[in-house]
């Protein structure tokens, strides 16, 4: 199971590379949110100042800063599982953990990479809806 051909530098090296990753996407996740909050905030105002024109071009970026994340997002979970797939095969206290966690029906990083973007994208979308009335 476990890679005898990797030195213990070369495991360590791997282990961090896995954690980096996950950091990358949850780093990603908090930049992305931030943005889409202060987005919103500066929608609300303009829906409110009856600046419908402007309230509208907001939302189309909302709508595409979202379909970014989602991209990006799609990118970085390919990586993940890459590097996840060399973690399993070479760290067999990884493996053995990772195996006997305890699981549910949706994975965190479907929550946060692919879940909640997609009800974002949904919230522009009827945002758009809205300031286009």
């Amino acid at each position: 199971m476990a890679n005898p051909g990797y030195s213990e530098d070369e495991k360590n090296r791997l282990w961090e590379h896995r954690l980096h990753e996950d950091l990358i996407l949850y780093q990603r996740h908090s930049f992305v949110l931030v943005t889409e909050s202060l987005l919103l905030v500066a929608y609300s105002q303009l829906l409110g100042a009856h600046e419908h024109f402007a309230a509208t071009a907001l939302a189309a970026v909302g709508i595409l800063v979202t379909v970014a994340w989602l991209m990006v997002n799609s990118r970085e979970r390919k990586i993940i599982a890459h590097v996840h797939a060399r973690a399993i095969e070479s760290l067999r206290e990884f493996a053995d953990t990772y195996r006997d966690r305890p699981r549910s029906r949706l994975s965190s990083t479907v929550v946060l990479a692919t879940l909640i973007p997609s009800l974002l994208a949904t919230i522009w979308a009827l945002l758009l809806i809205v300031a286009l009335r």
